[in-house]
């Protein structure tokens, strides 16, 4: 393995495991999360097993749903995405997060680690997307709803979050302020973090011999 790839498979792993701190940290603040974490946690509420279980599960039902739209096979790579990201979730569970109690924190405090939570998530997001592998099943429906419907980044993302968010309603997920204050303004914080990220990636790739 040459270094470029090994800087590649370092910069994914490290994405996807800020990303999976950075959403455990919102869900942990309970001001509202991600639509499809919001689904996740209303599914394990009502049959048990683990979020990250519920992940994976949303995760393949994404798949086939983008597949449709689109009129193609399924793309079952960005699903192996999505299985490292839920199961990087219960770990983050396991490790931390099941040894504090959120009623021992305050609001203040909820509220720095929902803000914490956002921008690590989109730290996160934007080295993982660095290498320019697959990517999540969330963002292959986003990028399938943007193919069929003709839409931009932006229209497609909020048309797609308005219907999981819709369904985490109807389930009884934790949907909030927080969740519009994500939906809204995540794709914009990604974008510009994501540019940073890439021209630091960038120059550390063409460094190597």
């Amino acid at each position: 393995m040459n270094k470029n790839n090994i800087i590649n498979l370092t910069g994914f792993a490290l994405g996807l495991i800020l990303n999976a701190l950075g959403i455990r940290l919102i869900v942990y603040a309970n001001l509202g999360t991600y639509p499809i974490d919001g689904v996740a946690i209303a599914l394990y509420n009502m049959f048990g097993f683990t979020v990250g279980t519920w992940l994976n599960i949303d995760s393949i039902a994404l798949v086939l749903v983008a597949a449709l739209i689109v009129k193609k096979k399924p793309n079952f790579y960005c699903f192996g995405v999505s299985i490292l990201f839920g199961l990087l979730y219960d770990a983050w569970t396991i490790l931390l997060f099941d040894k504090i109690s959120l009623y021992e924190i305050s609001f203040g405090m909820r509220t720095i680690l929902f803000i914490s939570g956002a921008v690590i998530n989109a730290i996160g997001a934007s080295i993982y997307l660095c290498p320019g592998w697959p990517v999540s099943a969330l963002d292959n429906l986003m990028l399938s709803v943007r193919d069929r419907f003709k839409l931009s980044f932006q229209k497609s993302r909020l048309l797609m979050e308005a219907c999981i968010a819709l369904l985490a309603i109807l389930l009884g997920g934790p949907i909030g302020l927080g969740t519009l204050i994500l939906v809204l303004l995540f794709s914009l914080v990604l974008e510009t973090i994501h540019e940073y990220i890439l021209k630091k990636y960038k120059i550390i790739i063409r460094r190597q011999p």
